[in-house]
């Protein structure tokens, strides 16, 4: 028996390519066809893939809301030799790779391009673009490390060997062209492409419409007013902006691999089999409640999440109002999915959020959610479950937090800040704006004023001292708040100060890992955060 491994990309690279939603879905969508495609034809070839959940066969499941649910990595198991293996591998490939160049041709056709457009002129650039590889062990092969890290080591290898073709000129890289269009019209081939129209012709994928017989993509200020509820708001600062978030789960090697199973094959594939079902349920929840949100997937494979969504929702069902809340209710989805795993630790998933001004290129935001997700996130402390979320600003400013999100049930440092800062967020943008805002104002200009006392209220560990301070400067007959707001406040002052201490909230990471900013900082970016939900332009 052999086992074998499959790896497809450059899938970020390519969605660096582009400055759209359409774009950037349909550099998504290319790679997760391109795996659809190469199970389907291993399939047919009789092959037992682990990656899938037992019993599912691809060709029966064609989701219509347009979210992928395919890992970029393919592992399968195969009685024939290694020769053969590799032979039947590569056949599937090019007919896959012949088909995705039929579909660029079609693309590029439809749109009034003849020079090299034609399917057989795309193959060759399209198969040098694309970076495949593969590898095959036999079970000796597996026996020390496992089926799942055994396959992932050598294929973790196999993709630091990129090849210079990643760098070809813009004539010449196929998807490049696809995604940056012409000059008049950046989507010209996007919106012609067969995935992307026969998409936009369900009610369950939000991201494109057809009007008049012409498939139309909503761009990211139409995203960030809520327009993919058909609900476009122009009321608030808030809607002039857009979220984009990443997510990722935490301690998944080991509930891919368990050390007990070692040297059992039959258990380790089951275990594979099991994990990919759970992502797979994932996904699947998640992009629903994306959806219902307001937001469009753009990725989903694995326990790998990225959608663009606006940061309130206009019309949202259930309890998701604004984009700080979704992101809890995808983290407690996650939590009760992967409940299922006896993986120690237990799996728990990290978020990245990048909010800014419709006007900034969707690229930038995209980078900055990863190295929200990457660089802040799952750096923060020991514990993972975290959430980092940049916010900034059409003048410059901006607001970072890293706070534990805490969904995961059961978890004994539950300090509560999250739940606090999210009633806090609510109260604010559901109340008089005008009014919170000057309150928060206010708030934020006295805190500054008097950083010093307060970061040594903050930094004392007294809780007696925190709240002394915060009455003393705002509960007074020149200062006076409304005894609801000062206590909210007062008791986010206590709850950051106890996250601070137990680790569930941290500065950002420079790059030498030191945390740059301390408790009152903290506070200050989620009262930031608050007011600019509260402002009107």
């Amino acid at each position: 028996m052999n086992y074998a491994g499959v790896t497809i990309g450059p899938i970020a690279d390519t969605m660096r390519m582009t400055s759209t939603p359409g774009g950037l879905w349909l550099a998504s969508s290319f790679f997760s066809s391109v795996i659809r495609d190469v199970c389907i034809g291993l399939q047919d070839a009789g092959k037992d893939i682990l990656t899938l959940p037992a019993g599912y066969i691809v060709k029966d499941h064609e989701p219509e809301d347009g979210v992928g649910r395919y890992h970029d990595r393919i592992y399968f198991k195969d009685e024939n030799d290694a020769a053969t293996i590799r032979k039947d591998l590569q056949n599937i490939l090019r007919h896959v790779l012949e088909l995705r160049a039929g579909e660029i041709s079609e693309a590029f056709q439809a749109a009034g391009e003849r020079m090299d457009a034609s399917a057989s002129l795309l193959l060759e650039p399209l198969e040098n673009y694309v970076q495949i590889h593969s590898v095959i062990l036999p079970e000796d092969g597996v026996k020390e490390k496992g089926i799942a890290k055994s396959l992932a080591d050598a294929l973790d290898a196999l993709e630091l060997s990129r090849t210079s073709i990643l760098q070809q000129s813009s004539g010449h890289n196929v998807l490049r062209k696809l995604l940056g269009g012409t000059t008049d019209d950046r989507n010209a081939y996007i919106r012609r492409y067969p995935d992307l129209q026969k998409a936009a012709e369900s009610a369950d994928f939000p991201l494109s419409y057809l009007k008049n017989g012409v498939v139309r993509i909503h761009d990211i200020g139409a995203i960030g007013k809520g327009a993919l509820l058909g609900a476009s708001r122009h009321d608030g600062k808030s809607f002039k902006y857009f979220a984009v978030v990443q997510c990722d789960g935490d301690s998944m090697g080991k509930a891919i691999a368990s050390e007990d199973e070692r040297g059992d094959l039959a258990m380790q594939e089951q275990r594979i089999r099991t994990f990919s079902s759970l992502c797979m349920k994932y996904i699947e929840t998640s992009a629903k409640l994306v959806t219902e949100y307001g937001g469009a997937v753009i990725y989903g494979g694995g326990d790998d999440l990225l959608f663009l969504a606006p940061v309130l929702s206009p019309d949202a069902k259930g309890e998701s109002h604004d984009i700080w809340t979704l992101c809890r209710a995808i983290g407690r989805a996650f939590d009760e999915i992967f409940a299922a795993s006896d993986a120690a630790p237990r799996p728990s998933v990290s978020i990245g959020v990048s909010i800014q001004n419709n006007k900034f290129p969707l690229y930038e935001a995209f980078d900055e959610a990863q190295a929200m997700l990457f660089g802040q996130a799952k750096h923060a402390g020991p514990a993972k479950n975290n959430i980092a979320v940049i916010l900034r600003k059409h003048s410059g400013q901006s607001a970072y937090l890293c706070c534990r999100m805490e969904t995961r049930t059961g978890d004994a440092d539950l300090s509560g800040l999250y739940d606090a800062f999210l009633a806090f967020l609510r109260a604010f943008y559901l109340g008089d704006t005008d009014a919170e805002n000057k309150i928060m104002h206010s708030v934020l200009y006295h805190l500054e004023e008097q950083r010093k006392l307060f970061s040594i209220a903050a930094e004392s560990g007294s809780e007696a001292m925190m709240e002394n301070t915060f009455r003393n400067v705002f509960d007074n007959a020149g200062q006076k708040i409304d005894a609801p707001v000062m206590d909210r406040l007062v008791s986010m002052a206590l709850k950051t100060r106890a996250a601070r201490t137990a680790g569930a909230v941290t500065g950002r990471r420079t790059a030498a890992g030191k945390e740059e900013e301390g408790t009152l900082d903290a506070m200050l970016s989620m009262l930031r955060m608050t007011k600019f939900l509260a402002e009107e332009d």
